[in-house]
């Protein structure tokens, strides 16, 4: 039995700041707004579980007074707008847990309030054998040591073990352990992908 294990960012979940920030945040604090929220060490500390929501609005309203009002909305009103399901692959992924021919993980750089939030309202990671989230080992894709806690954790062979993630460079780290990279460049290209490796029957649920 075959091991696929799943990023979510952009492979189930759409992560795309630049839209939520068209919606959100007036034009003339966009690059401000990202450079200093999304594109912060902060933000990446976040993903690594070292800072939670209520530090880094601090730190993010210090840095961003202009924008101190939109920054309180993002986390505490329309966080769930910012990450929304992929619903075509969420039908693969259902379609693979029906058809139990292969366990399933998730291996991912993700904000420990914000991925609670995305259980609570969705049932699908209920699919899932298990994961790997970087806020709860505090490592953070591509470095090693994220990968060798998931194979160990779980006991996967990587030789059957397959990874899918949307940057390059988390699946060369990857190919690194032995596990077959399967790298997704759009989100679309799921199903071919799966169904071009052999992971997936060509049928539409």
């Amino acid at each position: 039995m075959a091991n696929i294990i799943f990023d979510l960012g952009n492979i189930l979940i759409r992560f795309q700041p630049h839209d939520y920030m068209r919606r959100f945040v007036a034009p003339q604090w966009h690059e401000a707004f990202y450079h200093t929220v999304f594109a912060s060490p902060q933000w990446l500390a976040l993903d690594r579980g070292t800072l939670d929501y209520a530090q880094a609005q601090l730190i993010f309203k210090q840095n961003l007074p202009e924008c101190e009002a939109q920054i309180s909305a993002l986390f505490e009103v329309h966080l769930l707008e910012l990450l929304t399901p992929i619903w075509p692959n969420i039908a693969v992924l259902t379609q693979l847990a029906q058809a139990q021919t292969h366990r399933l993980f998730i291996l991912s750089n993700f904000h420990r309030q914000a991925l609670a939030m995305l259980k609570q309202k969705y049932d699908f990671f209920g699919l899932f054998d298990g994961e790997t989230i970087s806020s709860d080992c505090q490592f953070l894709k591509p470095e090693p040591e994220i990968y060798q806690q998931l194979l160990s954790t779980f006991s996967l062979d990587a030789a059957h073990t397959f990874f899918i993630d949307d940057m390059p460079e988390n699946i060369a780290q990857a190919q690194r352990f032995g596990i077959h990279g399967i790298h997704l460049p759009e989100p679309d290209l799921l199903r071919e992908k799966l169904t071009a490796c052999g992971l997936l029957l060509n049928v539409e649920f």
